[in-house]
């Protein structure tokens, strides 16, 4: 639940994105969030950006499944 694998645009392979890691900041196996973002975070401190591309990616993606889920839940009842 709430881990997504996001292709990498820039070579191949994919990423594994946790969303629910950090208390809901997510985290991922990209360098970006490995070098950057991750070491922020651990520390505490704030990153020098929210997210990666990949969790903004998973994100889009998590929220189009919860919304169709709430338009089949509207339609059902």
């Amino acid at each position: 639940m709430g881990r997504y694998l996001v292709a990498s645009q820039s070579q191949a392979g994919k990423y594994m994105v946790d969303l629910l890691a950090y208390n809901g900041h997510g985290q991922c196996a990209c360098p970006q969030w490995s070098y950057r973002i991750g070491p922020a975070r651990e520390k505490g401190e704030q990153p020098p950006v929210r997210w990666c591309k990949h969790i903004a990616a998973a994100r889009e993606v998590m929220l189009d499944d919860v919304i169709a889920r709430m338009l089949a839940q509207a339609v059902q009842g």
